[in-house]
């Protein structure tokens, strides 16, 4: 089968920042989907390897589901996702509930704001726009980044853009996703 390539590099915005270069394969075919999640596993493992999170993401993920519940951090309950009604009060009579720590407060925040601009990187996104880059500013502040890393996509719209993906959530499309993730992790490891 051929293959897609993606290349990932940090760009010298400045005179401090240095160049690096890497480029990624992902198998064919790569569609929207394949992009998407590829690049959401990129930002989250430099996210955790430029020390911007104290933890990985979804080890962040998880502490935060266990000590503040999934109402706190905007998602579902498990309740919902099932469709029952979660009752009123969800712990016994009498009972002291938890209060969350200033420090939990400020991870809930953390997790909410990567969770939405995670949430951009969309194969919906991708199909509408055909951006040929997409790029990780990471610093104090978006004017001034210290660090810049720009995911090229032009040669997979020089080749035609993306393939049509299979709506059916089959065992192998979720194991092809999962690859491209560990993939792009994997490839990206020397560069950063």
């Amino acid at each position: 089968a051929r293959r897609g390539g993606r290349e990932a590099r940090a760009v010298a915005s400045s005179q401090g920042m240095e160049r690096v270069h890497a480029d990624v394969r992902v198998t064919a075919p790569v569609t929207a989907e394949l992009v998407a999640h590829a690049l959401r596993e990129a930002v989250k493992f430099l996210l955790f390897v430029r020390q911007q999170i104290p933890a990985s993401y979804d080890e962040l993920r998880a502490a935060l589901l266990q000590t503040v519940g999934p109402e706190a951090m905007g998602l579902p309950s498990a309740r919902e996702a099932d469709g029952t009604l979660a009752s009123p009060v969800s712990s016994p009579v009498g009972a002291k509930r938890k209060r969350v720590t200033s420090v939990e407060r400020a991870a809930v925040k953390l997790f909410r704001e990567m969770d939405a601009a995670l949430g951009c990187l969309t194969p919906e996104m991708l199909r509408a726009f055909e951006p040929s880059r997409v790029a990780l500013f990471l610093g104090s502040t978006p004017a001034r980044p210290k660090e810049m890393f720009v995911f090229s996509l032009a040669e997979l719209y020089a080749r035609g853009g993306y393939a049509s993906q299979d709506r059916e959530e089959s065992p192998e499309a979720r194991r092809a996703l999962g690859n491209a993730g560990r993939r792009v992790v994997r490839e990206c490891l020397p560069a950063v």
